[in-house]
């Protein structure tokens, strides 16, 4: 799991090393699933940043406060 948000530089740079994890991995059923913890962003603009970065694993928007099951306290994690 990538806890992030789009407006986060470090989770942005982060990106070119999970597609390198992604290519490394990816025969070896390995999945990535980035979840934005900024209820304020919307679907598009998700949707945007990862088409700005080309990452083909599954995103998610935080849902009921995801951030706060997980503990996460700063991102990118």
């Amino acid at each position: 799991l990538d806890f992030m948000a789009t407006w986060c530089g470090p989770c942005a740079t982060e990106m070119e090393h999970l597609n390198e994890v992604q290519d490394n991995y990816n025969s070896e059923n390995l999945s990535i699933i980035s979840i934005d913890i900024d209820n304020m962003e919307s679907r598009e603009d998700l949707i945007e940043f990862k088409n700005d970065y080309e990452c083909d694993w599954r995103f998610a928007i935080n849902g009921e406060n995801v951030g706060f099951d997980y503990y996460i306290e700063y991102i990118p994690i």
